[in-house]
């Protein structure tokens, strides 16, 4: 695809429609669609924010809001609510960073509220919304789910739960091999008249 072909510029219908089927593949392979408004953000500082998804799992991208409403349309056929579409679709308005991720939701949820919260940041990037398991999530609802913890988060609490009473296990069997070795010592020093 064509540098132009992108953003969306200059786009014959044959790039259109490549650009449209490439951005729904990647929404209908996606376990959560964010939409940002990230205008306003310097290059170096688009650039750090890319890095910081892509190492939480997830893509971001910057479409045409036209395409964007199309792509979404066609990996959503049918699967979720016209109502629940339409309100996410609202959200592309103006230039948009879409973001994908297709792993952990909660994980870029994290990274795009903690990137916005930085002091040289504020007010530069906005979340729109996001789409998960088919409903749309306002600003607010995206802000709650990066307080919760992610998918790695979990798995390693939950290794700690399951790792806990077998630690505590051993632990008393090998006091018990201990307390045994201890007395099987006091006895035999007993008999041999110590």
């Amino acid at each position: 695809m064509r540098e132009g072909a992108k953003k969306g510029l200059g786009m014959n219908r044959a790039e259109k429609q490549e650009a449209i089927e490439e951005l729904a593949t990647s929404i209908k392979n996606a376990a959560i669609v964010f939409t940002t408004s990230s205008d306003r953000l310097t290059v170096k500082q688009s650039m750090d924010l890319r890095k910081k998804l892509r190492a939480a799992g997830a893509k971001a991208q910057v479409v045409k809001n036209k395409l964007g409403a199309l792509s979404f349309k066609r990996a959503h056929d049918g699967t979720s609510k016209d109502a629940e579409i339409a309100k996410f679709i609202s959200t592309l308005k103006q230039p948009t960073l879409v973001v994908t991720a297709t792993d952990d939701p909660v994980a870029p949820a994290k990274v795009i509220a903690d990137f916005a919260a930085l002091k040289e940041i504020q007010g530069k990037l906005t979340v729109k919304g996001a789409f998960f398991e088919g409903s749309f999530m306002n600003g607010p609802g995206v802000e709650a789910l990066s307080k919760m913890p992610s998918r790695n988060e979990v798995l390693a609490s939950l290794l700690r739960l399951i790792n806990a009473p077998a630690t505590q296990l051993v632990r008393v069997l090998n006091a018990s091999g201990e307390q045994t070795v201890r007395l099987l010592e006091a006895q035999r020093k007993k008999l041999a008249g110590e």
